[in-house]
């Protein structure tokens, strides 16, 4: 019996021409197996038959045009639930989070995000690509990016000029490059950027051409605020950064693959607002404004180096060393350190075992320093030995308040360590990272150990002890970096909690009236290791209470 169905448009029922019941089919494929020879469809036959193929034939188009309809069917629910889901899409957007962030704020999101817009002009086969793509590159200029992603974020970006003023450039001055997009893209952000201070980063490698590009950079020399240039050859080299002014100009960074001549340095003699210098090499022979300068950063030899540099820039505040490669460290110190008063802030970087930081502190004293950084050079594999020898009279002849003290990847041992902290008492903020430092090697183990922090613990006064002294008492600030594996985790919670004094509280009051301070910052972070979340379970309780905690492992933020 042949099988009826429901029209999907007027709901009457649709009857096949042709019975497809299995009692059919099987007569069908009897015939087929046992129907041979010339007189097996005689024409009464071969008439039936053709009116049965006239009807498959009839209903095979009447399905055709049914599955026509059912497919464009389809077509208009996918089309329709596509609309459904961009409606959707479009609704949850209304109650998006993001939507409720006041633009202020997002403003600032994007200010940090668009700190670095990267401009490469290398030919896609070129091997000394400074910087190595590794996503698409409308990500390396994130402002681009932003712009892009809805009308709100294109709209804040093409209203705010800063997030475009931040440029760098890293080019090939191959002649077979074709620049002209890189032009464009480059010469819009100086467009977008209006009248806002520029900073801008140049890297050029390749043979020695005048650029257009650096003539698209000059035309807003007035707007440069921050240049940094690295490359193959020198400033001087390139006659389009040559007699022009930089009214706007605060810090110059300068780094050349060869020496720096005395002429690039003279390119910058028309800077009223410069005060920060960055370069290998300081050449205090140069028409530089150095009486303007209070941040210097550069490579010394000798305590002579650093002596005319502050002969030379009387005003510097800031100083950032590092051990020359150019001739060995001075190991003969003069037995009447130079004294400078107005140095607040020392930052040494260490390679070698050739120490600079025990240079500087046999040969200067500075009363104003309050902060104080010695780390190990990420380029180096060498164990930079703590010059405590040196430190110690460096700090009382100075009689310096250090009150930022940070050491990294520097071989130090943990009563070395305490040592240095019991002449610092003022010390608000504390940063080690013990990178570097072997497990087992006592003459390069960790320092941070249980010992270092027992020590940092403060102790309750009783009446015996009324003000017992305490190792940094007035700390507000720790960051602890730790590669060990070893660590001591009861004694680290023990020592946060004994350092810890509820604001208002009478126990804040009593520290407070013997000179110490509670604890408001912590960040431990293990790099090869996991946090045992049990046992730092008792410190989100002073995380609630106020005490700003971070303690990360390899297994994730913990707290």
């Amino acid at each position: 019996m042949m099988a009826s169905r429901e029209c999907p448009r007027c709901e009457a029922l649709m009857k096949p021409r042709v019975d497809l019941s299995s009692s059919e089919l099987a007569e069908l494929e009897r015939r087929l197996r046992s129907d041979f020879g010339p007189s097996v469809v005689n024409p009464e036959r071969a008439a039936e038959l053709g009116a049965i193929l006239a009807l498959v034939d009839r209903d095979i188009g009447a399905h055709e045009s049914e599955m026509a309809r059912l497919q464009a069917q389809v077509i208009l629910l996918q089309a329709q639930k596509q609309r459904l889901e961009q409606q959707r899409t479009k609704l949850r957007s209304l109650l998006s989070p993001m939507r409720k962030l006041p633009t202020e704020v997002l403003l600032h999101i994007f200010e940090y995000v668009c700190e670095n817009n990267l401009f490469k002009c290398y030919s896609r086969t070129s091997s000394v690509s400074p910087t190595r793509l590794i996503s698409p590159i409308i990500a390396y200029p994130p402002t681009m990016a932003i712009s892009s992603v809805c009308f709100r974020w294109r709209e804040l970006a093409l209203g705010s000029p800063s997030l475009w003023a931040n440029i760098t450039v890293e080019m090939h001055t191959d002649p077979l490059i074709q620049a002209t997009r890189f032009i464009s893209a480059v010469a819009s952000y100086l467009e977008r950027s209006g009248n806002w201070p520029l900073r801008l980063s140049l890297d050029i490698r390749g043979r020695k051409l005048e650029l257009p590009s650096l003539a698209l950079f000059t035309r807003h020399a007035h707007r440069w605020r921050i240049f940094k240039y690295c490359g193959e050859h020198s400033l001087t080299d390139y006659n389009a950064l040559s007699h022009l002014c930089f009214p706007s100009l605060t810090e110059i960074d300068i780094v050349n693959d060869r020496w720096i001549p005395l002429t690039d340095f003279n390119r910058f003699e028309q800077a009223p607002k410069l005060r920060a210098l960055t370069s290998e090499q300081v050449l205090v022979d140069s028409s530089l404004p150095y009486r303007q300068l209070d941040y210097i950063s550069f490579w010394i030899n000798s305590s002579d180096d650093l002596e005319e540099v502050l002969q030379k820039s009387p005003f510097v505040k800031s100083l950032r060393l590092e051990f020359g490669e150019f001739g060995g460290l001075e190991t003969t110190y003069s037995e009447r350190p130079y004294r400078w008063q107005s140095v607040s802030s020392l930052a040494v970087g260490e390679w070698s075992r050739e120490s600079c930081s025990e240079l500087i502190f046999s040969c200067f004293n500075f009363p104003s320093l309050n902060e104080l950084r010695v780390e190990r050079l990420g380029y180096t594999n060498e164990s930079c030995i703590w010059p405590g020898n040196a430190f110690l009279p460096f700090v009382s002849r100075s009689a310096c308040m250090v009150t930022t003290f940070t050491l990294r990847g520097i071989s130090i041992s943990h009563s070395n360590l305490i040592t240095a902290l019991h002449v610092m008492p003022s010390l608000l903020c504390l940063d080690i990272d013990d990178e570097g430092n072997t497990e087992g090697d006592k003459e390069h183990e960790s320092p941070i150990t249980s010992h270092l922090i027992s020590s940092l613990a403060h102790h309750q006064p009783n009446e015996l002890f009324p003000s017992s002294i305490s190792l940094v008492p007035k700390l507000h600030s720790l960051r602890l970096f730790a590669h060990s594996t070893a660590f001591d985790d009861h004694a680290f919670v023990n020592m946060v909690e004994s350092r810890w004094f509820k604001p208002g509280s009478d126990l804040a009051a009593v520290m407070l009236t013997i000179g110490r301070a509670s604890l408001r910052s912590i960040v431990l972070t293990f790099k090869r290791r996991e946090v045992d979340a049990k046992v730092y379970k008792a410190l989100k309780s002073l995380d609630e209470e106020g005490l700003r905690i971070v303690v990360s492992g390899t297994n994730g933020v913990q707290i």
